[in-house]
């Protein structure tokens, strides 16, 4: 165990329970058993991070926004999977493709929810962690549904998309390319080298900014414009059936 991670942790979790007034530097010492230095090293640490935050006036610290849209997130993203499960598993019975149901977390792709086609040629999918905006349409709407500082984070992480997305060539054309799946309300585009075809639309949550993306993917023999119409009306028809019983549990 990583002794100053721990210490962290013990940090933010006193935070948590300070609530709104927060707590003094002198508290959390004697609360986590650390020395006063110690204490203002990994606070200043979580404070630089966004995890943690001091009001300027009575310089007291409070879980910052980060800590909070983390927990927030989590919460979140338990409850969307119970109310996108029965939707999830009838459009991969309804369509027998493979569907995966992503969020955008602190930066990443969770993938929280897959489901994969029964035909012997098919697209492999699991749950996970990632950091595949580019390559993969639930990615792509993710990345839409971002602001434009968001974006610049990944741009500045990860660079331009380069042969992931070959229509991309600068900043400019990413912003453009995202704007188009931000009006259409969609994201569909074929993967000439592994021959899959990808698609994917929004689920918006009223009131909620969590980036949410419904995914369905399948070899592109399988393929031919009237289906791929058909399976994003399925998608889009799905995605409101999840917005629907996330209000409802």
């Amino acid at each position: 165990m990583v002794q100053s991670v721990q210490r962290a942790l013990h940090l933010l979790e006193l935070l948590d329970g300070g609530g709104a007034s927060g707590c003094s530097l002198t508290e959390l010492g004697a609360g986590s058993g650390l020395k006063a230095p110690t204490a203002h090293n990994l606070l200043g640490t979580l404070l630089a991070l966004g995890y943690a935050e001091q009001d300027a006036a009575t310089r007291r610290y409070r879980l910052g926004e980060r800590a909070r849209r983390l927990g927030s997130g989590r919460a979140v993203v338990a409850r969307l999977k119970h109310a996108a499960a029965a939707a999830v598993r009838a459009l991969h019975e309804g369509t027998n493709e493979t569907v995966i149901l992503a969020v955008d977390l602190d930066g990443q792709r969770h993938s929280i929810l897959s489901c994969e086609s029964r035909h012997e040629l098919r697209v492999t999918a699991s749950t996970g962690v990632d950091e595949h905006f580019y390559d993969t349409a639930t990615g792509r709407v993710l990345l839409a549904l971002r602001g434009p500082g968001a974006v610049g984070a990944i741009v500045a992480r990860h660079g331009l998309p380069g042969p992931a997305w070959p229509e991309v060539a600068d900043a400019a054309s990413l912003g453009s390319a995202l704007a188009g799946i931000r009006a259409a309300g969609e994201a569909a585009f074929s993967k000439p080298a592994s021959h899959v075809q990808a698609l994917a639309v929004p689920v918006r949550l009223p009131g909620m900014d969590l980036g949410i993306a419904l995914g369905l993917f399948y070899p592109s023999v399988r393929d031919t414009a009237s289906r791929r119409m058909d399976l994003l009306r399925r998608l889009h028809e799905a995605a409101g059936q999840i917005a629907v019983m996330y209000e409802r549990i």
